[in-house]
This record gives C-alpha cells, structure tokens and sequence, in this order.
C-alpha cells in the first residue's frame, strides 16, 4: 500500500483471540485489523487506520484490563531528535493514547478513535508497558498453574550433635533429646557427596565399610537437623 514497504512495531490480539491487530512504523504508519477464524488469514486484513509516519509514527499495541487495545505513538518534527522530548513538545500527538474501544469487532466497528485518551499532561513515545493478566484462572491438568495454597514448614535448626567414639573403626553413636524422632541419618565425605543414607530410629549406624578419612553425619529429626564431624579409621 502507498508504495512502500512497511515494518511491524506493534502486535496485540483482542481478548478473544479471534482478531490480531497490527501496527507499523515507516513513512507510512499503518494499523491493520486480521481475522485468525478465517480460512485465509492473509487476505482478510483491514486496514482500521492510516497515518503519514510524520509527525506521529505509530508505536506499541496493548490489551489493557478494561478489555480496550491502546496505541502508542511518539510526536516527530522531522528534524530533530524526539527523545528527549524538549520542553516545547507537548501536543495532542504525544499527550494522548489513540484507543481500539471494541476489539472483538469485524473491521470498522472495532470503533477506534485517535488520540482519545488523555494522559494527564504526561508524554508518550512508542512504547507501551506489558500489562500482566492477573485474573488468569487455573489452567487444567497443569500441576504448576493449579497449585492453591502453600503450606509453610517449620524451619529446621542445625546444631552441633555428640558422637562416640571419634575417631571411629566400626559403630558410631550419637545422642538427641528423648522427645525427638530420628527421621534420617545421612553421611558426607571430605567433598560433600553423600556416601550413606539410612532411615533408622536407632541412635547409632555402622560404618565398618567406609575407607578411612574426614566425613560429616548429618541426623535429620522431626524438629532439628544434627552435624557432626568425625574421622573413620582401619579397624585393624
């Protein structure tokens, strides 16, 4: 159209899904209405407006919470560049929003209405923020989107736990407080790789088969997480 070949700034769908709505930024700025439903997406295209790229190029394209699609556009004089905008540069181009009032409408009764809402004495330029939809319900079969609440655990204290003997050939024990429950016993080498892991109520675990060296016991409890350092030796 016009001879010229545009470029796409801005992309936004209506809250359908049913109609993409286009902007471009050249010479010519363009704001072109697609049907998605239709067999041939290409060819149903509208053009809803059309503006000469100077003094306002067309910028970002943006559904908003009221279900309205707003337009950005920035004020050029042609000469001069416009960002900053100087102090003198306050019109109805870059003090207003131009406004799709019905995006899920056909072509022309989208009713779009140029630089119709106004910004309060701020300035814009081409771009829009992103705009969150934050009423998303759950999404169905999606353990990520489904999740309604969380339950908080309570923190686990680590703290210095009492072993015997150390160093250690064979058994080594370990004492807590009588009203805790033993839930795991781990064991680290001198790296931090886990070498044992046993679920036993005992305070004690047999480690006769480690090589010698430096290793850390971790006993997980029901309220508390217990380390201790101790070395393992030959039992020869």
């Amino acid at each position: 159209e016009y001879g010229q070949v545009l470029r796409i700034w801005g992309t936004e769908f209506s809250l359908s899904g049913q109609y993409l709505y286009v902007s471009t930024n050249d010479t010519i700025a363009m704001l072109y209405q697609y049907d998605l439903y239709a067999s041939n997406v290409s060819a149903s295209r509208i053009t809803i407006d059309s503006f000469a790229g100077f003094p306002w190029p067309g910028g970002m394209l943006r559904l908003a919470p009221d279900n309205k699609i707003y337009y950005s556009m920035a004020w050029y004089d042609g000469f001069n560049n416009n960002f900053p905008y100087p102090d003198t540069a306050y019109n109805m181009y870059n003090m207003n929003l131009s406004v799709i009032n019905n995006p899920d409408q056909p072509g022309l009764a989208c009713n779009f209405t140029p630089f119709s809402f106004y910004l309060g004495g701020k300035r814009t330029y081409w771009g829009l923020p992103n705009n969150p939809d934050y009423e998303l319900g759950p999404l169905a079969g999606s353990a990520c989107d489904t999740i309604v609440g969380v339950i908080e655990d309570k923190p686990l204290l680590i703290k210095e736990l009492k072993i015997y003997p150390n160093p250690v050939k064979d058994v080594l024990y370990f004492t807590i407080a009588a009203n805790e429950k033993i839930t795991e016993v781990k064991i680290f080498d001198a790296k931090g790789k886990e070498v044992l892991n046993v679920a036993t109520h005992q305070q004690r675990i047999d480690v006769t088969n480690l090589p010698p060296g430096l290793y850390l016991l971790k006993v997980i409890t029901n309220s508390e997480v217990y380390n201790a350092k101790f070395v393992k030796v030959n039992g020869n």
